[in-house]
């Protein structure tokens, strides 16, 4: 996301390159500027948010009291029509950050 707002600005400064913003070109370089300044606003908005739900999930799993299971069990149909169970751990299921209540953002 930021990498696109960095090359967003650069391609977008590059219209501003011109004879009559010459000697100093302050326009483009404001342009940049602007863009990387906006790109340490999201990247710092983000990182609030991913701290703030990591202690949001700590906080959560203290008052429930309860560990959180690190495996999970996968159906899987054999030929003849059977079921069977896997164990399987829980990082290898199809699930999303939201789902799986152990993860937490790496920060």
């Amino acid at each position: 996301m930021t990498n696109t707002h960095a090359n967003l600005g650069q391609m977008v400064s590059t219209q501003f390159w011109k004879e009559k913003y010459r000697p100093r070109n302050t326009v483009p370089w404001i342009i940049i500027l602007s863009s990387f300044a906006f790109d340490i606003l999201i990247i710092s908005v983000i990182r609030w948010y991913l701290v703030r739900e990591n202690k949001r999930r700590d906080a959560e799993k203290l008052a429930s009291g309860e560990e959180y299971e690190e495996f999970g069990f996968v159906e899987h149909v054999q030929e003849d029509g059977s079921v069977v169970k896997l164990k399987v751990p829980i990082q290898f299921l199809d699930i999303t950050d939201l789902e799986n209540k152990a993860f937490r953002y790496p920060l």
